[in-house]
């Protein structure tokens, strides 16, 4: 039974194991993220859009619940993360600003293609 769109081949099954593995430890919040970051890439034809951690909002979950989703997509190289305001021994965490890794584009068109 083919589970995937399209074949595995040697040349694409590490490839593959990598995206199955990664997909296997996210959650639905850390999707749900990566998703609504992909669709808000492109504010311009000039470039990312970067989205402010900070401004990123979903009823009924903490702030902290979306920076330490951040983080793991962050980790896992779904995403890229530039700080800008640094407040020296403050919190900058809800300062970062977030978008869509290319290798985070590969691996959503993974999952949905």
């Amino acid at each position: 039974k083919q589970l995937l769109f399209t074949r595995t081949t040697s040349q694409n099954y590490d490839e593959r194991k990598v995206y199955l593995e990664l997909l296997d430890t996210l959650t639905l919040l850390d999707i749900e993220t990566l998703i609504f970051l992909y669709k808000n890439r492109h504010e311009d034809q000039r470039g990312k859009r970067l989205v402010k951690v900070g401004e990123l909002n979903k009823p009924n979950t903490l702030k902290y619940a979306i920076v330490g989703s951040i983080y793991k997509l962050k980790i896992n190289g779904l995403i890229e993360a530039y700080t800008y305001d640094l407040a020296a021994g403050a919190d900058n965490s809800l300062n970062e600003c977030v978008c869509v890794s290319d290798y985070g584009v590969n691996f959503i068109k993974f999952c949905l293609e």
